[in-house]
């Protein structure tokens, strides 16, 4: 039983033994620790904002009539690009017709008028240098001559006033650029200055985008950053712009400040209403 129990105990030692010496070669054989350092510098960063938009007209127009009556046809349709001086549309020009003809008439009478009148002033010229009438006769038709006078002028005007007013009953394009929308039909009883139609002019167009409000706080102070503007169908298709206006004021429907951004020569890859994604630095700050 003794002999049992020394037999165990050296057993246990030398597997003791053993374990320390696999220990002692593992640590033996790990590599040393490599730490990498790098000094710490302050230098300028920015954060990057993607934005989604839509590509707008720079300017549009809002064309009407500058007489009222009914629509008599309509030339064009939203989409239709139109040029400078294009007939749009046309009303009735019944009513102008007959102002033209009414000025017209009184002008021919107003010269008829004139006529008499400025013979009957010569002829009492005359007889006052013969001393055959007297000074009040000669300075009535002095006056009757002078009243002639101003009734013409008076016609003219308002003849030249009536072909104006018939010039008006056509809706002309004061600029090229494509038709966004009309108000009216043919057929429909219009307003002098009630807007027919909405033309977005041709040239360079704006992004337009809602931009979250801290996002736009500190641009007036510190200048605007440039914006690389790229279209969501084709991200290939890129613009360089340049914020042209900034809204003043939030917009209590959705909580945000409205900005556009100018893109000169704007690719024609982008038309009006093209979504568009623009990507520029938020702030800048140092660390």
């Amino acid at each position: 039983m003794r002999l049992a129990c020394m037999l165990l105990a050296a057993a246990a030692t030398a597997a003791l033994v053993s374990g320390c010496q696999r220990q002692e070669a593992r640590k033996a054989e790990k590599l040393p620790v490599l730490v990498a350092t790098q000094k710490a510098e302050i230098s300028d960063y920015a954060d990057t904002v993607s934005l989604t938009g839509v590509i707008a007209a720079r300017t549009l127009n809002n064309l009407s009539f500058r007489v009222g009556g009914r629509v008599a046809e309509r030339l064009v349709e939203v989409g239709d690009h139109v040029d400078t001086g294009q007939v749009l549309a046309r009303i009735d020009p019944q009513e102008q017709e007959s102002d033209l003809r009414t000025a017209q008439a009184n002008l021919d009478a107003a010269q008829a008028q004139l006529t008499q009148t400025s013979a009957a002033f010569d002829r009492q010229k005359t007889l006052l240098g013969q001393g055959y009438t007297t000074r009040r006769d000669y300075d009535q038709a002095e006056q009757a001559l002078k009243v002639a006078q101003g009734s013409v002028e008076a016609a003219r005007s308002a003849l030249a006033n009536a072909r104006e007013n018939q010039s008006f009953t056509e809706l002309r394009a004061g600029a090229p650029g494509i038709v966004t929308a009309r108000t009216v039909e043919a057929g429909q009883v219009v307003q002098a200055a009630q807007t027919v139609f909405v033309v977005a002019e041709d040239g360079d167009r704006d992004a337009v985008f809602n931009v979250q409000e801290t996002l736009v706080a500190g641009v007036h102070g510190s200048g605007p950053p440039p914006v690389t503007v790229a279209l969501l169908a084709n991200p290939k298709i890129t613009a360089q712009g340049v914020v042209r206006e900034i809204s003043p004021v939030v917009d209590p429907a959705s909580s945000s400040v409205r900005v556009k951004v100018a893109i000169p020569e704007t690719p024609s890859a982008m038309p009006l209403g093209a979504a568009v994604v623009a990507a520029s630095a938020a702030c800048t700050a140092r660390r």
